[in-house]
Protein backbone atom coordinates (compact mmCIF):
# COMPACT_ATOMS: atom_id res chain seq x y z
CA UNK A 1 0.00 0.00 0.00
CA UNK A 2 1.01 3.58 -0.58
CA UNK A 3 1.67 5.88 2.37
CA UNK A 4 1.32 9.65 2.19
CA UNK A 5 3.08 11.61 4.95
CA UNK A 6 2.32 15.19 5.90
CA UNK A 7 4.05 17.56 8.32
CA UNK A 8 2.36 19.95 10.69
CA UNK A 9 -1.20 20.09 11.93
CA UNK A 10 -3.97 18.96 9.57
CA UNK A 11 -7.51 20.26 9.76
CA UNK A 12 -10.66 18.20 9.32
CA UNK A 13 -11.05 19.91 5.96
CA UNK A 14 -7.72 18.44 4.92
CA UNK A 15 -8.97 14.97 5.83
CA UNK A 16 -11.61 15.21 3.12
CA UNK A 17 -9.05 15.95 0.42
CA UNK A 18 -7.56 13.13 -1.64
CA UNK A 19 -4.13 14.31 -2.70
CA UNK A 20 -2.55 12.40 -5.60
CA UNK A 21 1.18 11.80 -5.43
CA UNK A 22 3.72 10.97 -8.11
CA UNK A 23 3.99 7.23 -8.67
CA UNK A 24 7.50 6.94 -10.05
CA UNK A 25 10.35 8.67 -11.82
CA UNK A 26 10.50 9.05 -15.54
CA UNK A 27 12.92 6.90 -17.49
CA UNK A 28 15.37 9.78 -17.90
CA UNK A 29 15.24 10.68 -14.22
CA UNK A 30 16.06 7.05 -13.45
CA UNK A 31 19.06 7.23 -15.79
CA UNK A 32 20.29 10.47 -14.21
CA UNK A 33 20.08 8.87 -10.76
CA UNK A 34 22.62 6.30 -11.97
CA UNK A 35 25.12 8.95 -13.06
CA UNK A 36 26.95 8.56 -9.75
CA UNK A 37 27.94 5.04 -10.82
CA UNK A 38 30.06 6.42 -13.66
CA UNK A 39 33.80 6.86 -13.14
CA UNK A 40 33.96 10.40 -14.52
CA UNK A 41 37.11 12.50 -14.29
CA UNK A 42 35.54 15.95 -13.90
CA UNK A 43 32.57 18.22 -14.57
CA UNK A 44 33.44 18.26 -18.25
CA UNK A 45 32.94 14.51 -18.58
CA UNK A 46 29.77 14.80 -16.50
CA UNK A 47 28.42 17.32 -19.01
CA UNK A 48 29.17 14.89 -21.84
CA UNK A 49 27.46 12.03 -19.99
CA UNK A 50 24.39 14.19 -19.34
CA UNK A 51 24.29 15.08 -23.03
CA UNK A 52 24.37 11.38 -23.93
CA UNK A 53 21.64 10.51 -21.43
CA UNK A 54 19.51 13.45 -22.56
CA UNK A 55 19.83 12.33 -26.18
CA UNK A 56 18.35 8.88 -25.44
CA UNK A 57 14.76 8.74 -26.67
CA UNK A 58 11.65 7.52 -24.83
CA UNK A 59 12.13 3.97 -26.17
CA UNK A 60 15.60 3.78 -24.64
CA UNK A 61 17.59 4.20 -27.87
CA UNK A 62 20.31 6.67 -28.78
CA UNK A 63 19.40 7.65 -32.32
CA UNK A 64 21.35 10.91 -32.44
CA UNK A 65 24.64 10.93 -34.32
CA UNK A 66 27.77 11.52 -32.20
CA UNK A 67 28.73 14.42 -34.47
CA UNK A 68 25.49 16.22 -33.56
CA UNK A 69 26.17 15.76 -29.83
CA UNK A 70 29.71 17.08 -30.29
CA UNK A 71 28.31 20.23 -31.92
CA UNK A 72 25.61 20.67 -29.25
CA UNK A 73 28.15 20.47 -26.43
CA UNK A 74 30.44 22.97 -28.09
CA UNK A 75 27.80 25.56 -28.96
CA UNK A 76 25.50 25.28 -25.92
CA UNK A 77 28.00 24.49 -23.12
CA UNK A 78 31.39 25.39 -24.60
CA UNK A 79 32.57 21.82 -23.99
CA UNK A 80 35.01 20.52 -26.59
CA UNK A 81 34.93 16.79 -27.29
CA UNK A 82 35.02 14.35 -30.21
CA UNK A 83 33.13 11.30 -31.44
CA UNK A 84 35.61 8.87 -29.85
CA UNK A 85 35.03 10.36 -26.39
CA UNK A 86 31.26 10.35 -26.92
CA UNK A 87 31.48 6.64 -27.80
CA UNK A 88 33.63 5.90 -24.75
CA UNK A 89 31.17 7.52 -22.36
CA UNK A 90 28.22 5.97 -24.18
CA UNK A 91 29.64 2.52 -23.44
CA UNK A 92 29.55 3.42 -19.73
CA UNK A 93 25.95 4.65 -19.98
CA UNK A 94 25.03 1.38 -21.70
CA UNK A 95 25.82 -0.37 -18.41
CA UNK A 96 22.85 1.39 -16.77
CA UNK A 97 19.59 -0.31 -15.93
CA UNK A 98 17.37 -1.28 -17.59
CA UNK A 99 19.59 -3.45 -19.84
CA UNK A 100 19.64 -2.31 -23.45
CA UNK A 101 19.67 1.38 -22.55
CA UNK A 102 21.57 3.57 -25.01
CA UNK A 103 21.58 1.08 -27.87
CA UNK A 104 21.75 2.60 -31.34
CA UNK A 105 19.56 -0.02 -32.98
CA UNK A 106 17.58 -3.17 -32.17
CA UNK A 107 20.51 -5.48 -32.82
CA UNK A 108 22.76 -3.65 -30.34
CA UNK A 109 19.88 -3.51 -27.83
CA UNK A 110 19.54 -7.30 -27.87
CA UNK A 111 23.30 -7.80 -27.66
CA UNK A 112 23.56 -5.53 -24.60
CA UNK A 113 20.84 -7.50 -22.82
CA UNK A 114 22.35 -10.88 -23.63
CA UNK A 115 25.81 -9.77 -22.47
CA UNK A 116 24.30 -8.47 -19.24
CA UNK A 117 22.80 -11.92 -18.63
CA UNK A 118 26.18 -13.56 -19.21
CA UNK A 119 27.88 -11.14 -16.81
CA UNK A 120 25.74 -12.40 -13.96
CA UNK A 121 27.75 -14.68 -11.71
CA UNK A 122 25.00 -15.92 -9.42
CA UNK A 123 23.42 -19.35 -9.46
CA UNK A 124 20.27 -17.99 -11.09
CA UNK A 125 21.89 -18.54 -14.51
CA UNK A 126 22.45 -22.24 -15.09
CA UNK A 127 25.13 -23.79 -17.28
CA UNK A 128 22.50 -24.74 -19.88
CA UNK A 129 21.13 -21.19 -19.93
CA UNK A 130 24.61 -19.79 -20.47
CA UNK A 131 25.02 -22.09 -23.46
CA UNK A 132 21.71 -20.87 -24.86
CA UNK A 133 22.71 -17.25 -24.32
CA UNK A 134 26.04 -17.79 -26.07
CA UNK A 135 24.29 -19.28 -29.08
CA UNK A 136 21.78 -16.41 -29.04
CA UNK A 137 24.67 -13.93 -29.02
CA UNK A 138 26.23 -15.60 -32.05
CA UNK A 139 22.90 -15.45 -33.87
CA UNK A 140 22.43 -11.72 -33.20
CA UNK A 141 26.09 -10.86 -33.77
CA UNK A 142 26.75 -12.81 -36.96
CA UNK A 143 23.44 -13.99 -38.40
CA UNK A 144 20.96 -11.27 -37.53
CA UNK A 145 19.56 -11.09 -41.06
CA UNK A 146 19.00 -14.84 -41.21
CA UNK A 147 17.26 -14.66 -37.82
CA UNK A 148 14.93 -11.83 -38.84
CA UNK A 149 14.04 -13.69 -42.03
CA UNK A 150 13.48 -16.93 -40.07
CA UNK A 151 16.00 -18.94 -42.08
CA UNK A 152 16.21 -21.48 -39.28
CA UNK A 153 17.61 -24.36 -41.33
CA UNK A 154 20.47 -22.13 -42.45
CA UNK A 155 21.12 -21.07 -38.86
CA UNK A 156 21.36 -24.68 -37.68
CA UNK A 157 23.86 -25.44 -40.43
CA UNK A 158 25.98 -22.31 -39.91
CA UNK A 159 26.09 -22.72 -36.12
CA UNK A 160 26.37 -26.52 -36.23
CA UNK A 161 23.50 -26.97 -33.78
CA UNK A 162 20.30 -29.02 -33.80
CA UNK A 163 16.72 -27.74 -33.85
CA UNK A 164 16.27 -28.01 -30.08
CA UNK A 165 19.38 -25.94 -29.40
CA UNK A 166 18.20 -23.34 -31.89
CA UNK A 167 14.75 -23.31 -30.30
CA UNK A 168 16.27 -22.69 -26.85
CA UNK A 169 18.47 -19.86 -28.17
CA UNK A 170 15.54 -18.20 -29.94
CA UNK A 171 13.54 -18.52 -26.71
CA UNK A 172 16.23 -16.41 -25.01
CA UNK A 173 16.06 -13.78 -27.75
CA UNK A 174 12.27 -13.53 -27.80
CA UNK A 175 12.20 -12.87 -24.05
CA UNK A 176 14.38 -9.78 -24.37
CA UNK A 177 12.89 -6.30 -24.29
CA UNK A 178 13.03 -4.45 -27.65
CA UNK A 179 12.13 -1.19 -25.86
CA UNK A 180 14.19 -0.82 -22.67
CA UNK A 181 12.22 2.22 -21.49
CA UNK A 182 8.88 0.44 -21.52
CA UNK A 183 7.29 0.46 -18.08
CA UNK A 184 8.56 3.96 -17.30
CA UNK A 185 6.74 7.24 -17.67
CA UNK A 186 7.93 9.24 -20.66
CA UNK A 187 9.01 12.85 -20.42
CA UNK A 188 5.84 13.95 -22.22
CA UNK A 189 3.48 12.02 -19.92
CA UNK A 190 5.23 12.97 -16.66
CA UNK A 191 2.35 15.04 -15.28
CA UNK A 192 -0.16 12.21 -15.86
CA UNK A 193 1.67 9.65 -13.74
CA UNK A 194 -0.09 9.83 -10.35
CA UNK A 195 -1.52 7.46 -7.78
CA UNK A 196 -3.94 7.90 -4.86
CA UNK A 197 -2.64 6.60 -1.50
CA UNK A 198 -4.39 3.70 0.25
CA UNK A 199 -3.39 5.07 3.67
CA UNK A 200 -2.64 8.56 4.96
CA UNK A 201 -0.38 9.24 7.94
CA UNK A 202 -1.21 12.65 9.44
CA UNK A 203 0.63 14.65 12.07
CA UNK A 204 -1.65 16.20 14.69
CA UNK A 205 0.25 18.26 17.23
CA UNK A 206 3.17 15.82 17.18
CA UNK A 207 0.99 12.68 17.32
CA UNK A 208 0.84 10.46 14.24
CA UNK A 209 -2.54 9.13 13.14
CA UNK A 210 -3.30 6.55 10.43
Amino acid sequence: PSIYRTHGEMSSEDDDKVIPIEAENTYHEYLEQQMGLLDLADDREKAIALQVVGSIDDDGYLRREPRAMVDDLLFSQNVSTDEAEIDRILKKVQQFDPPGTGARDLRECLILQLRRKLDREDDAVSYEERLNINIALKIINKYFEEFTKKHYDRLCKQLDIDEDELKDAIHEILHLNPKPASGFASRTSRTMNYIVPDYIVSNRDGELEL
